[in-house]
């Protein structure tokens, strides 16, 4: 099979960090252990793994449309600039459902269809609030793989969503 880039997998196993979240360098919204995405990426690659799916910590923690609209951009001028190495993952926010739905297209448009990793602890909502099914829905009908952080309501969601792969991070 082949990535998104066309690089054929070679058949060797593969190491896929498939929750990985990259600093937003100079947004005060989050500090992570790692401050810059140039050291994160050395982190990854001196720990072995050959590729990463991941978003930005000002997407995942977004307060204001500007925050989510800035952290989608960073991702996917990341995925660009470490094509072959970096696979984003789209943030959306039920608080701001048309952007969320722009970028959920344009993420598909250009062949990635990981959406999260999302995490609850820090919205304002619920996985069942009918503002964030709404937008499942959208991920249901465009092919998308929702990762999740834990939380006691995933379950109840993905029963409404059969035909959606969900991933559970810390379950």
């Amino acid at each position: 099979s082949r990535l998104r880039t066309g690089r054929k997998m070679s058949g060797k196993p593969m190491i896929f960090d498939s929750h990985t979240h990259l600093p937003s360098e100079g947004w005060p919204g989050h500090k992570p252990w790692i401050s810059t995405v140039a050291e994160a990426v050395a982190y990854l690659k001196a720990a072995g793994t050959d590729a990463a799916l991941f978003n930005m910590w000002q997407g995942v923690f977004a307060e204001t449309e500007e925050d989510l609209n800035q952290g989608n951009t960073a991702a996917l001028d990341l995925a660009e600039k470490y094509a072959g190495f970096l696979y984003p993952g789209a943030c959306i926010h039920p608080a701001f459902p048309q952007a969320s739905r722009r970028w959920l297209e344009r993420f598909r448009k250009l062949g990635f269809h990981w959406v999260g990793e999302l995490v609850h602890y820090r919205k304002a909502y619920r996985y069942v609030d009918d503002a964030f099914l709404e937008l499942v829905a959208e991920c249901a009908s465009g092919g998308h793989i929702l990762q999740l952080h834990a939380h006691d309501d995933i379950c109840e969601m993905a029963r409404r969503f059969p035909e959606l792969p969900v991933i559970c991070s810390h379950i």
